[in-house]
């Protein structure tokens, strides 16, 4: 026993450091995968076509020279952001998302031009900031000095009144500012109440039979979750506008775990055919 008993611990002692190892290396193959792997496969699969479905006005240089305006886009008057929104709605646009953040009012009289033309469109997401609100408080005292702790605190800020009220929905866009390519980003804002971000309303709005079928599914797989006259029905009185509706949505599935897995069984062919009327569908079409 006394000859194996080293050799042993030896074994033992290697295939910990191993896993330690391995253990401590996987942000670094994350990150090989994301930089290498997944620029590899992209190559590999090759370019591809613009959807037709969606178009991107870009805010850049070329745009600026053309309209002789400033390089800083919040400077740029509200009267072209608007001719802008005119000019979508009479192609028929589904959605329209400004990904530029109206803080605060710079002329009265732009921001009402802006505003009639957000409600005769009926289909403009406006963008709300996300500001850090990092505070430090004192956990204990010693004689070492006093011991903090950072508290990470996220506050969503919205834009000028007068444009808040004419838009259709509210979002906001983080993005990760390291790596600094982006290869990920934020459906929903956890640290906001799982607000939806602005891809999410936007795709909401693109496609809202989806969306609908989705709820009207949940209510089926549990009534208790998405009741027939709730919030969400279209009998309701009241209708919620569409980030609140994302946002208790996710909230919902967050709290009840097991709600995906009863609309999966709901799915299979001939279940729940004894069940009562399924509730009536949403309508939030803009």
């Amino acid at each position: 026993m006394g000859i194996f008993l080293p050799r042993q611990l030896c074994i033992i002692g290697l295939l910990s450091g191993l896993l330690g190892f391995f253990v401590s290396a996987i942000p670094l193959v994350k990150s090989l995968e994301e930089n290498f792997g997944l620029a590899f496969l992209f190559k590999v699969r090759g370019s591809r076509v613009a959807p037709d479905a969606a178009v991107i006005c870009a805010i850049e240089k070329k745009s600026a020279d053309f309209f002789g305006l400033k390089q800083q886009p919040y400077k740029w008057p509200r009267t072209l952001h608007a001719r802008i929104i005119n000019r979508l709605t009479d192609m028929g646009v589904a959605a329209v998302g400004l990904d530029l953040f109206f803080e605060e009012t710079r002329s009265a009289e732009n921001d009402r031009i802006l505003a009639r033309a957000m409600r005769e469109s009926g289909k403009v997401v406006l963008l709300q900031r996300l500001k850090d609100l990092t505070e430090f408080s004192e956990v204990n005292r010693n004689n070492s000095g006093v011991k903090l702790n950072n508290i990470r605190l996220e506050q969503l800020i919205s834009p000028v009144s007068v444009l808040q009220r004419e838009s259709y929905a509210l979002a906001p866009f983080p993005l990760p500012r390291l790596p600094a390519r982006l290869n990920q980003a934020w459906l929903f804002k956890e640290g906001v109440g799982d607000r939806a971000t602005l891809p999410v309303v936007l795709f909401a709005m693109f496609m809202p039979d989806l969306l609908d079928r989705f709820i009207d599914l949940a209510g089926f797989a549990d009534p208790s979750v998405f009741a027939r006259d709730g919030p969400y029905s279209s009998r309701s009185a009241v209708s919620p506008r569409l980030d609140t509706i994302l946002q208790q949505v996710k909230t919902i599935f967050s709290v009840r775990r097991d709600l995906a897995a009863k609309m999966k069984k709901s799915l299979i062919p001939g279940y729940g055919r004894d069940r009562p009327v399924r509730m009536k569908n949403v309508h939030f079409t803009p």
